[in-house]
């Protein structure tokens, strides 16, 4: 009898060292998805709020002339971007009047990627250095990439660049990113060191350094955009005198420019859905997902693996995850984008309707309350955590 008592003392203590182990990965867990949709919605939210001050105050003008009593005003214009300046890449024979010239140097080399259990190397062309030394205690001696680039990418811009009567500030022109590509010919490889032109050849557009017809790791290519004058933009920004500069709110900064005619309420509304819904943002808003989904799991599992099979409650898992999620964004928009907050709670609701079907469709019926049990823990914790965190951050 007493060796008895003693093993369910034993299988008592392991019971709650699980369950705490439980609770606390599914609370840690909990926590850091609310810290990465917090951050980042919060991110998001600052510039939709930037944005809608720019609504609020943007004052489209003519480019042609300055008027000095719009001196610290939000301004919108559109023409034709022109500089004089000739962007010179002496190293490389290069010399165009441009707004913008990039160089883009390409290194042939060893790339590892991992599909399930298996690994794989594959030569690419990447414009930064992979380092090999990362790949493995034998790899790295059988993939071996070079350690350093003897080129490297730039980008040259023009000091001053003007549409119409106003010049942008060096904010704006480093926006410009829409490069066309450029060309290299004979004349600018004749004004090249005749050092380098001994590695160095034309291979159509670009150069090449190495082999062309059968590239090795460590050969080189370098081809080239540019950004010519007379270009069509529309800016945004502050006017200062006769410089279109940076327009400062208590939540950031307002500066924008595309290389074609928009109205203003164009330019807002593209930097918006770039804001929201950029694949970047998906991104993090996924991996909050993905944790609110582990952690749902190790929460229902205990509970729901005796009346159906872990993968129903997976399913049942990530629906509650999802639904959390749904609405917790939702909570985050609400004030901001009604459209965008009822879509998500739409979508909850579809959640919602597919995780009872599941529960209906796979006649466990008994689990329909620990689904319910299980979603309002979720909601319960990520309330208690946006409050903490609300509390903290304001």
């Amino acid at each position: 009898m007493p060796g008895e008592l003693k093993n369910h003392s034993k299988l008592g203590i392991k019971g709650v060292l699980k369950l705490f182990i439980r609770i606390i990965s599914s609370i840690t867990l909990f926590i850091a998805s609310f810290l990465v949709l917090w951050l980042h919605e919060e991110e998001a939210i600052e510039s939709i709020q930037r944005i809608d001050a720019g609504r609020k105050l943007i004052t489209s003008i003519s480019a042609s002339t300055v008027d000095p009593s719009n001196n610290g005003a939000l301004v919108h214009i559109s023409g034709a971007a022109i500089s004089n300046e000739v962007l010179k890449d002496e190293l490389f024979g290069i010399n165009e009047q441009a707004l913008r010239l990039k160089r883009i140097v390409e290194m042939y080399q060893w790339e590892k990627t991992k599909v399930r259990y298996n690994t794989y190397y594959n030569q690419i062309w990447s414009e930064t250095l992979i380092d090999s030394d990362k790949f493995g205690i034998y790899d790295k001696l059988e993939y071996k990439n070079p350690t350093t680039m003897p080129y490297q990418s730039h980008i040259f811009s023009a000091s001053k660049v003007n549409v119409g009567a106003f010049m942008l500030d060096k904010n704006l022109i480093d926006q410009m990113d829409e490069f066309s590509e450029y060309p290299v010919s004979q004349r600018t490889y004749d004004l090249i060191d005749d050092k380098l032109k001994q590695s160095l050849k034309i291979n159509d557009t670009e150069y090449f350094i190495g082999n062309v017809l059968n590239p090795q790791i460590g050969d080189l290519r370098i081809k080239y955009g540019i950004i010519r004058p007379l270009v069509s933009v529309s800016v945004i920004g502050k006017q200062n005198n006769n410089i279109i500069e940076a327009f400062h709110t208590k939540n950031g900064e307002i500066a924008l420019i595309v290389g074609q005619n928009e109205d203003a309420e164009m330019m807002f509304s593209t930097a918006e859905n770039t804001y929201m819904y950029s694949s970047t943002m998906w991104l993090w808003r996924m991996l909050a997902m993905v944790m609110l989904w582990i952690g749902c799991g190790t929460t229902l599992h205990p509970s729901l693996k005796k009346i159906t099979d872990a993968g129903v409650v997976d399913i049942v898992s990530m629906i509650v995850a999802l639904i959390a999620s749904f609405i917790i964004i939702a909570l985050f928009w609400l004030p901001h984008r009604s459209l965008f907050t009822a879509t998500l709670l739409i979508l909850s609701g579809c959640c919602t309707f597919a995780g009872l079907h599941i529960i209906k469709q796979n006649e466990i019926g008994v689990a329909f309350t620990e689904f319910i049990r299980g979603l309002m823990k979720i909601l319960l914790y990520g309330v208690f955590v946006y409050l903490i965190l609300y509390i903290y951050f304001s």
